[in-house]
């Protein structure tokens, strides 16, 4: 029998490996888990068709999507996550910046540094992804997800200011990912840091502060990480 769900799975996995550069973990000893993660795989081609046309408007969010879900994989793995939570990590992460499809091209494709009331728009595109994705059966993790990737763990974040352990793991996981990836990438309002100089960053809490014990993964890691993810 788990065979047979190994195989159902097996096409469906086939162009996420190629976007991971990893292989989907099937659980093949929990038949209703394989069908979670099928499932999950099979939908997240609807989240992408709106990164897709994220992508026409920006393109360096799309790209930045899709190295922020590698480099969750990595750390996935590194902190031995469960395999469900690598995998919903994944996909989060890869639809994480979706929301911003509501925000307007003043805002998103501003040449220069976003003034107050225009960061305040910026700030709901947590809440316009959290509510495309909840449109998609199952994906109400994903979209608790999205919603909180940029909660930090001092409660310094947004839009809940949730604080600890009040913040899902794997969601710190994206959180974590994301900031890295912006940091070492540069923007019309910002010039790319050094790797070595945005780790600095990330573990001094420069970009709000993260879970310890996933710090300390990203401290011991981050140049096997970033040679994987940033060939």
């Amino acid at each position: 029998m788990y065979k047979t769900f190994n195989n159902r799975i097996k096409s469906e996995t086939i162009r996420w490996q190629a976007y991971t550069g990893k292989k989907v973990f099937l659980p093949l000893g929990n038949p209703r888990k394989a069908v979670r993660i099928r499932h999950l795989i099979r939908h997240y081609t609807a989240c992408m068709a709106g990164v897709d046309m994220l992508d026409a408007r920006d393109p360096y969010t799309a790209e930045h999507s899709m190295r922020v879900s590698k480099m969750c994989t990595r750390l996935g793995l590194m902190m031995r996550m469960p395999r469900s939570k690598i995998v919903a990590a994944m996909i989060a992460a890869g639809a994480h910046d979706i929301g911003k499809v509501g925000v307007p091209d003043s805002v998103l494709l501003k040449e220069g540094p976003l003034d107050d009331h225009e960061f305040d728009v910026i700030k709901h595109h947590p809440g316009i992804g959290a509510d495309i994705l909840l449109k998609i059966g199952g994906f109400e993790k994903i979209a608790a997800g999205v919603w909180h990737h940029h909660e930090r763990w001092d409660g310094s974040g947004y839009p809940d200011q949730l604080a600890g352990d009040s913040i899902t793991p794997w969601v710190q996981v994206v959180g974590l990912a994301d900031a890295f990836d912006a940091l070492i990438h540069p923007r019309v309002y910002k010039p790319a840091y050094p790797q070595e100089q945005a780790r600095n960053m990330i573990v001094s809490g420069a970009c709000g502060v993260f879970h310890p014990l996933l710090l300390v993964c990203f401290a011991q890691h981050i140049g096997a990480i970033s040679r994987a993810v940033y060939p």
